[in-house]
C-alpha cells in the first residue's frame, strides 16, 4: 500500500475518532505552546520561530541549541493535528473538503458574521490557542495568518490558517479557513523564506503540570529577532 492510500485510511480514521479531540492552550507548562488532547503532543505556537527559514530552525534542534528539546513532527502527526484542529466531525463549517488536494489534505472554511467586530467562526477557541505569524489590520478587517512548514510526502510542504475579524458592519462576510498543502515539493523555499512563516515543532517528551521544560532563552530569542530584523531591512533596501 502506497503512502497516499495509507494517509487516506489514516485521515478516515482521524475524522471518525476526533469527535472528542480538542486543541488546548498548554502555556501553564511552557510558554507559546498548544496541546492536542487526542495525541497528547505539545506543539510550538505559530510565530515563535517566525522570521527563520526551515533550514535555520532545523539547524538549531541539537543539544544546547535554541530549540533543544523540540523535534520535527512526522507527516502523520501533522495530518492528525490539523484534522483535530479543524474537528470537522463535530463542528459544521460552511465548506468542508477532507481530501481537497489529495488524501488527508483538508480544506475547510467558515464565515464570520458581517457585524462590527464579528469573529464567530467555529474555530475561534483553537485559533486563540495556536498563535499566528502575521497580523494585518485595515479599515475593513483584521486578519491573523498562520503558515507552518513541515516535511511532506515529497519535500517541504505547509499548513495554512486564516482568521478574520470584521472591523465594521457591512455586506462582506469574511471567512476563516484551515488547509493542508502537501501536493508539491517546495524544497526551494527551505532557505529562502522565513518572514511571516514558522516551522512546525513538537516537544520530544510528553508533559504534565509538574514537568519543567526549558524554552528558548530570552537572550537567544532576542538574538534571533535581531537577525530576522536585519534580514527584513536588507530586503527592503
Amino acid at each position: 500500500m502506497n503512502l497516499r492510500n495509507k494517509l487516506l485510511l489514516t485521515a478516515g480514521a482521524i475524522f471518525a475518532l476526533n469527535a472528542n479531540a480538542s486543541i488546548i492552550n498548554y502555556d501553564d507548562v511552557i510558554a507559546n505552546t498548544y496541546k492536542d488532547t487526542e495525541t497528547e503532543l505539545v506543539w510550538m505556537d505559530f510565530g515563535v520561530n517566525n522570521g527563520q527559514s526551515y533550514n535555520s530552525v532545523v539547524s538549531q534542534l541539537g543539544a544546547g541549541m535554541a530549540y533543544d528539546g523540540w523535534r520535527l513532527p512526522t507527516l502523520q502527526e501533522v495530518y492528525t493535528m490539523m484534522s483535530n484542529l479543524a474537528n470537522l466531525s463535530s463542528v459544521e463549517a460552511d465548506f468542508e473538503a477532507p481530501n481537497h488536494l489529495g488524501a488527508g489534505q483538508l480544506y475547510a472554511r467558515d464565515f464570520n458574521s458581517n457585524v462590527a467586530n464579528g469573529d464567530d467562526s467555529v474555530w475561534e477557541d483553537v485559533f486563540d490557542a495556536i498563535g499566528w505569524n502575521e497580523l494585518l489590520t485595515n479599515r475593513v478587517y483584521t486578519r491573523a495568518e498562520s503558515l507552518g512548514w513541515f516535511e511532506g510526502e515529497d519535500g517541504l510542504s505547509y499548513v495554512y490558517i486564516n482568521d478574520y475579524i470584521d472591523n465594521m458592519a457591512d455586506s462582506n462576510r469574511w471567512y476563516d479557513s484551515i488547509q493542508i498543502v502537501d501536493s508539491s515539493n517546495l524544497d526551494f523555499a527551505k532557505d529562502r523564506y522565513g518572514d511571516d512563516t514558522s516551522t512546525l515543532l513538537v516537544l520530544k517528551q510528553q508533559l504534565d503540570e509538574t514537568t519543567e521544560v526549558s524554552e528558548p532563552t530570552s537572550l537567544t530569542m532576542l538574538g534571533l529577532a535581531l537577525v530576522a530584523l536585519g534580514v527584513r531591512r536588507r530586503r527592503k533596501h
